[in-house]
């Protein structure tokens, strides 16, 4: 599958929420912006590499750091693999002596783990087109939400048996992804 590489770009308070930060993403080819919404504990972990800061008491993400370290592992890579209803899915490939060892992980956990050890960050294409063509430029996050919502409602319209309702949802989420 096809796969861009994308880099940390910034971190910022959320223009509309006082407990979520916003994250972006930009593409090494500079083609697109990749955004992502955080809460604040993980907003925390990745500013604390971003300021340099030094918390008093080793944390979480510093304690596995510490262990690919010390443990001769590398991590090659973190990919985002899948989005689905407003959350990104991402698996890291962890190597040593050649082996690869895979886990799943939150994107932001990812993000703070690759800033405190180094590795290579990509997406899949798949996951590109389905994101960007959803939030159309760095604005705004309001579209790729407003779909997440929708997809959640359909689940419960279908599971409720009210499928005129749910045909016109998804209709909705249809025109939203442009299809």
């Amino acid at each position: 599958m096809e796969r861009k590489e994308i880099e940390f770009s910034k971190i910022e308070p959320h223009e509309r929420s006082d407990r979520h930060y916003r994250v972006v993403f930009e593409s090494r080819d500079g083609g697109f912006t990749l955004p992502m919404i955080v809460g604040v504990t993980e907003a925390r972990a990745i500013l604390q590499v971003v300021r340099g800061e030094r918390p008093a008491r080793v944390q979480t993400h510093d304690l596995f750091a510490g262990f690919v370290r010390r443990s001769g592992y590398e991590l090659a890579e973190a990919v985002i693999y899948q989005f689905d209803r407003g959350v990104y899915r991402t698996m890291l490939v962890f190597r040593r002596d050649g082996e690869p060892i895979r886990l799943d992980c939150r994107t932001s956990d990812a993000l703070a783990l690759v800033l405190r050890v180094g590795g290579r960050f990509f997406v899949e294409a798949d996951v590109v087109s389905r994101v960007v063509g959803l939030t159309g430029d760095d604005a705004g996050f309001d579209g790729m939400y407003r779909i997440s919502r929708l997809e959640r409602l359909l689940d419960e319209l279908v599971a409720v048996e009210k499928y005129e309702e749910a045909a016109t949802v998804r209709d909705q989420i249809r025109s939203l992804r442009g299809e």
